[in-house]
This record gives C-alpha cells, sequence and structure tokens, in this order.
C-alpha cells in the first residue's frame, strides 16, 4: 500500500487532517499488526511476501510466531479486499 500511506502522511502535511485521520484509520489495523512482533520482523516478513526481499532473520531477531503471522496475512488479506 505505498500510494495509500504516501498519500496519509502527503495529506497531513498539507494541513488535510481529516482525510489522513480517514486513512490511518483505515490502515490502524495494519499499523498495530507490525508490532505484534519484535520490529522490524513483521514488516520485514510482509515485504517478503510481496518479493521485495528474503524473509531470512538474522539474530537476534527471528521468524514471526505462526499465530502471528497468519493475523498479520488475514490483515493485508482484509485491506487488499475491501480498499482497491
Amino acid at each position: 500500500f505505498p500510494a495509500e500511506i504516501s498519500e496519509l502522511v502527503r495529506a497531513f502535511l498539507e494541513g488535510e487532517v481529516e482525510k489522513a485521520q480517514r486513512l490511518h484509520r483505515r490502515f490502524l489495523p495494519l499499523f498495530k499488526d507490525l508490532f505484534i512482533e519484535p520490529n522490524p520482523v513483521p514488516a520485514k516478513t510482509a515485504l517478503a511476501w510481496r518479493g521485495a526481499m528474503g524473509v531470512a532473520c538474522r539474530l537476534p531477531l527471528v521468524e514471526m510466531a505462526p499465530a502471528a503471522e497468519e493475523r498479520l496475512r488475514k490483515t493485508i488479506a482484509a485491506l487488499e479486499r475491501n480498499g482497491r
């Protein structure tokens, strides 16, 4: 969702606070789920799913727990279904 997140930031910086808030609320479940495991593991995992990078982590980071990974997948899938 790079374009939508960029639009959120642009709207806020240009004083379009209501638009920025609307976009923020839309992405709030994702923002929360990106911190269900130690940062930056969920973000790197989501990028790996999109083919932007490999899935391997270096110590002290470890891969996401299966339950957390499934939660993140569901959140991303819901955003894709409902927002595009």
